[in-house]
């Protein structure tokens, strides 16, 4: 899951329906934490890569480094050969994880754009 008070869980029932969203400036170029240090612990495995996939419109610079202690930071800005970012619109990014002992999983998360 994410991890930082930026952070809104939306879940409907059922609850294991999450939808990560936070606000995102459309000029930011940011890190973003994200947490698998429990996924690794539940699955008693621990971290081999990580690819990021986003939104068209987005572009993470870092999609296959950042990894520290199971807590994945990716670099998220506007693709510059996207179309403009849309206030009020949300754009998705998606971590995939591969573990040691091969199993793997996806955090799909959302960026809802600010105005200034």
């Amino acid at each position: 899951m994410p991890t930082g008070a930026a952070w809104i869980i939306e879940g409907e029932p059922p609850e294991e329906l999450v939808r990560a969203t936070a606000w995102f400036d459309k000029d930011a170029i940011v890190d973003i934490p994200l947490s698998w240090v429990a996924w690794l612990a539940d699955k008693e495995t621990t971290y081999s890569s990580h690819s990021v996939t986003t939104h068209p419109d987005l572009e993470c610079t870092n999609p296959t480094t950042g990894e520290s202690g199971g807590v994945i930071k990716v670099r998220i800005k506007k693709n510059p050969a996207g179309a403009d970012l849309v206030v009020n619109r949300t754009y998705w990014f998606t971590c995939h994880i591969v573990a040691s002992d091969g199993q793997e999983d996806d955090q799909t998360l959302y960026l809802k754009i600010g105005a200034k």
